[in-house]
């Protein structure tokens, strides 16, 4: 069940794209204002929604301040844009970010699958990332593991943790005579 915001000042529209979200099986939060909208964003945290349904034409602002809150917090949360109003600079725009847009009116079928295809976009992007950042950390680790190992090569460690004879001086039972150097052993 993905959680899907839903960013629209007209009533009908938005019982409209709640009901149709709920029939799919998603779990639709609903905001009115872009105020709304920022505010659940504020509180959902680490809780992000997996997609965003917006309205660019809100009566307290533009909708594009969407975009900017929720990339701070979850880069790769999926944005379905459905608008009547927009500029067709905007919508270029939107288009050449990798958003899709939802020219209002639309049936329920083009929604459905408009939601359908930014949800996949979503989690094949999420998956990259954390391929990425598998192999990226995964390589910094074995690079930490590979200098660890040279580091203990260059000490003269033993693999299997016993000492060899150069460090015999440290073994217990054993001192080092003041005046006859760090390499002459007498036994205690």
């Amino acid at each position: 069940m993905s959680r899907v915001m839903v960013v629209e000042d007209e009533p009908a529209i938005r019982r409209f794209l709640e009901a149709s979200l709920l029939r799919e099986g998603h779990r639709p939060i609903l905001a009115a204002t872009l105020a709304a909208a920022l505010d659940l964003l504020k509180k959902q945290g680490t809780e992000a929604p997996d997609l965003v349904i917006l309205d660019l034409s809100l009566p307290d602002g533009n909708g594009r301040a969407i975009f900017e809150a929720v990339a701070r917090g979850r880069p790769g949360v999926g944005f379905l844009v459905c608008s009547g109003y927009s500029e067709p600079k905007d919508l270029d725009a939107l288009l050449a970010a990798g958003h899709r847009v939802l020219q209002k009116p639309f049936t329920q079928r083009q929604f459905v699958e408009a939601v359908q295809e930014r949800l996949a976009a979503a989690a094949a992007w999420a998956t990259a990332a954390a391929t990425t950042r598998s192999a990226l950390f995964g390589s910094v680790r074995a690079g930490q593991q590979e200098q660890e190992e040279g580091t203990a090569e260059q000490r003269g460690d033993r693999p299997d943790g016993r000492l060899g004879p150069e460090d015999a001086e440290d073994q217990p039972g054993e001192r080092v005579a003041p005046d006859e150097g760090r390499g002459s052993h007498k036994k205690g």
